[in-house]
């Protein structure tokens, strides 16, 4: 999109410890749902190399001083990522506002706490 090689790091296996907060993180079957992988080197015209959902890494030539026209890019609903429709709009359109709201009130939390311990300890 932008006219420059991209290079794309995502992890791969399985979760592990606990699952994620939120409304995903409850509907997210931890022994089942694997973090997908696929690093990614591109160029805007051509994925150079790729992984699949195996660790390893990947190397690749660039020629950086040569200009390409940007390609369009896929969009689903706002995602680069065909993924499940139902559950990019439907649980991702509600988790996002939820989340978003109780990282501001912890934040408020987290700012009274600040303010109380300064302010009682110059009474």
């Amino acid at each position: 999109m932008l006219g420059v090689p991209t290079v794309f790091i995502d992890q791969t296996g399985p979760i592990e410890g606990k699952k994620w907060p939120s409304i995903t993180g409850e509907l997210m079957n931890i022994d089942y749902f694997r973090y997908p992988g696929f690093t990614t080197i591109a160029t805007p015209k051509e994925v150079v190399a790729q992984l699949d959902d195996n660790e390893d890494f990947i190397v690749a030539d660039i020629n950086m001083d040569k200009k390409e026209a940007p390609k369009s890019i896929p969009n689903y609903y706002g995602s680069v990522h065909s993924g499940s429709l139902v559950f990019r709009l439907l649980v991702y359109g509600i988790d996002l506002p939820l989340s978003k709201l109780k990282y501001r009130l912890s934040e408020n939390e987290r700012k009274k706490k600040i303010k109380t311990k300064y302010t009682s300890g110059s009474e």
